[in-house]
């Protein structure tokens, strides 16, 4: 919660790039309508009664919010309870009328599409909570490298230069103070960067280095930081900061692609989604990451942490790389470790290849030795059955050898000239 997501509420509205009919925010959350683009159009805000009001345009019973004027510059509506809220213009539609038949819409913002509904969820309906603080310490007084002794030698014609309480070059709270090697020219232009070392400010304790590059810089930059607090102190300040890094994503369920059907299509529409909202966020035309962006982002990162036999999409992991879009909803109070995790990111920095489709089977082949020996076995029956046919035929299908076709032969009287439809063998007479 906490969030203000601005809206540019024209005939289209649209959250940055994206053009939305419907959203889902939290409770704490604002939604500032402001008619932003050079449209020629006046627009003016009403919080519709119901779903029915919505649909047909019937503003009777609604409530107008803000008038063109107010529009103009932006009207904040913040969102303390969940439920289903929606919002139109009546710009061009016949408010007064006692029935929508009545009306004449043919310009009514309200039916060309100028409508928005809100649906506000509790901080921990849908949601997944989880801890990925990257902790710069040991959490243990002895792990602290020792205090800095002198400023950063710096290169010829660099001078040194510092910032405290400067996320942007690592200098995370007021404690800490981050020194790097620059002209007097180019710290000019670094804002909240100013000439001199740390040391001189008495920050000296547990010096680290990091290799940073802020919103408008040419190049990476290598800075030292270090801390004006005691080593004991800074073991519990990061304990209780690593305790409050925990935070909340909104959660869908994605089935894992081991388990995917033709009906399981919202991992894929997800993908769409960073692919068509995000390039904004990566070419720079765009600074503050669109809803329809960081929505699927933060889906997707849950996903990913979950299923780990899913390939990262490297859009997703492109657009994760500007941490411009890793958006979240601080934790409820009162949540406990347990239902916080810690979570490691290392593996979403980088895309996986997708899994090869040829599954290595369980090798279920006999060994050589005995598929050869059954197959001379098998051979070897073959012959001798085949042998015994041929041999069966001979001795008891060939004609005995005193008899021919075509006569009498030793006393053989011949077929052909037994009477009736059935052969008769004669008699063979007996041989003097």
């Amino acid at each position: 919660g906490e969030c203000t997501h601005v809206l540019d509420w024209t005939l289209s509205p649209k959250f940055g790039e994206a053009e939305v009919g419907e959203v889902i925010i939290f409770k704490g959350d604002k939604i500032r309508f402001v008619h932003s683009s050079d449209d020629g159009l006046a627009h003016d805000l009403y919080k519709m009664a119901g779903e029915n009001s919505l649909e047909t345009c019937d503003f009777g019973g609604s409530d107008r919010l803000a008038g063109v004027g107010e529009v103009s510059i932006g009207h904040d509506v913040s969102f303390d309870e969940a439920g289903v809220y929606r919002f139109a213009c009546s710009i061009g539609c016949n408010v007064a009328a006692l029935a929508p038949e009545q009306q004449d819409n043919s310009f009514c913002h309200c039916a060309i599409g100028q409508t928005l509904t809100v649906q506000v969820k509790d901080s921990t309906d849908g949601l997944r909570c989880h801890d990925h603080a990257q902790e710069r310490h040991d959490h243990a007084a002895d792990s602290f490298a020792p205090p800095a002794s002198s400023p950063l030698v710096c290169p010829e014609g660099t001078e040194n230069a510092r910032a405290t309480n400067n996320p942007a070059y690592q200098a995370m709270n007021e404690n800490e103070c981050s020194e790097q090697c620059a002209s007097a020219i180019a710290v000019s232009f670094m804002p909240g960067v100013e000439l001199g070392s740390c040391i001189d400010l008495g920050f000296v304790s547990n010096p680290q280095t990091y290799t940073v590059r802020p919103d408008g810089s040419p190049g990476d930059i290598e800075v030292r930081v270090t801390s004006n607090a005691d080593a004991e102190t800074m073991v519990a300040d990061d304990e209780e900061e690593r305790e409050s890094t925990c935070h909340c994503h909104s959660y869908e369920e994605i089935v894992c692609p081991e388990y995917e059907t033709e009906a399981d299509t919202l991992y894929e529409e997800h993908i769409e989604e960073i692919n068509e909202f995000c390039q904004g966020i990566l070419d720079g035309t765009e600074q503050d990451c669109p809803y329809k962006c960081f929505q699927p982002m933060e889906v997707l990162h849950l996903h990913y942490l979950e299923c780990s036999s899913r390939p990262i999409d490297p859009m997703y992991v492109s657009v994760n790389d500007t941490n411009k879009c890793h958006i979240a909803a601080a934790a409820p109070e009162g949540v406990s470790a347990d239902e916080c995790p810690a979570v490691d990111l290392t593996s979403l920095s980088t895309a996986k290849p997708a899994p090869s489709d040829t599954v290595e089977k369980e090798d279920s082949s006999l060994p050589t030795g005995f598929v050869i020996g059954i197959s001379l076995a098998g051979t070897i029956v073959g012959l001798s059955v085949m042998c015994g046919l041929v041999a069966l035929c001979f001795f008891k299908c060939r004609k005995p050898a005193n008899q021919y076709e075509g006569g009498e032969k030793d006393g053989e009287k011949d077929v052909s000239s037994s009477e009736g439809s059935t052969a008769h063998f004669g008699e063979s007479s007996e041989l003097p």
